[in-house]
């Protein structure tokens, strides 16, 4: 969520057939669009250790990406997915050992937008197309819906009012 942007619902319906090597294929977002999610070089040997670890479960592309081993139907790719709860639940606790403001998950996709908006801004020097980018990649059809995700962490306000 944190370094691709994607929702929890995006998470929880990921599937193998989904992952190729450089990107997530055809994920479904809001309304039912869908969109392709580069993968950061960062996170590639992650999802490698994650997929030996995986061998356990059902290899077929319709199978979720990330699964659940409690309450399996076999032959039922639905029943292996992960519970929107315990995302939650992990993420809060992952969020909150680290010291994070905000310990929801909603807020790692509103730190990747920010950060992707500060970066590829910095990259191009040009903040109309740093926000078309950030929006796609967000899969927004709105750039005016990106703008919700602007509003700098308060660490950084910190930051910026220490600097001056």
């Amino acid at each position: 969520m944190l370094l691709c942007g994607l929702r929890v619902d995006e998470v929880r319906n990921l599937t193998l057939g989904q992952l190729l090597p450089t990107h997530l294929s055809n994920v479904v977002g809001k309304s039912l669009r869908q969109r392709d999610i580069p993968l950061p070089a960062r996170i590639k040997p992650i999802i490698e250790k994650y997929l030996v670890d995986r061998k356990l479960f059902p290899q077929e592309e319709n199978y979720p990406l990330i699964c659940s081993p409690r309450e399996i139907v076999e032959g039922n790719p639905e029943s292996y997915k992960l519970n929107t709860k315990t995302i939650y639940l992990v993420t809060k606790n992952i969020l909150e050992k680290v010291g994070a403001s905000r310990t929801n998950p909603h807020a790692l996709r509103h730190t990747f937008a920010y950060r992707t908006l500060d970066i590829v801004g910095q990259n191009e020097k040009n903040p109309a197309k740093a926000m078309i980018v950030t929006s796609v990649l967000l899969g927004h059809e709105s750039v005016n819906t990106t703008m919700h995700y602007m509003t700098p962490p308060i660490e950084d306000l910190i930051k910026q009012t220490e600097e001056k």
